[in-house]
């Protein structure tokens, strides 16, 4: 559930008509200091399930792609087998991004640096 502010500094953002202050990568109401969402992306998250967690890879992976395509009831997505959609982001060895894959084709974006 990250939310607009998701990889970008503190500061203040909304969340539909609501204004959020983000600190310390926390993003709360300025309303009433609520928690407003998340502000966590999946690159990170991933990170952390390998280096925090001690999750190996292929657990991570299950965890960000897998769980969610069955959550959401989607059965051409998930894992990386035959006849499902190629979409995947690959990373480094240490957790970087460094291709997104779409349909089986390797984003260019992703080498400029734009995604």
């Amino acid at each position: 559930d990250a939310m607009a502010a998701a990889s970008c500094p503190d500061g203040e953002y909304r969340l539909g008509k609501l204004k959020v202050r983000v600190r310390d990568g926390v993003p709360r109401l300025v309303s009433n200091k609520a928690i407003a969402g998340s502000t966590l992306t999946m690159d990170v998250a991933a990170r952390r399930g390998r280096f925090e967690l001690g999750m190996p890879w292929t657990q991570v992976a299950r965890a960000s792609a897998g769980n969610a395509a069955t959550c959401m009831g989607l059965s051409n997505v998930g894992e990386i087998v035959v006849g499902k959609s190629a979409d995947f982001a690959l990373l480094s060895y240490r957790g970087e991004l460094s291709a997104v894959v779409k349909s089986g084709v390797v984003m260019p974006e992703v080498a400029t640096g734009t995604v």
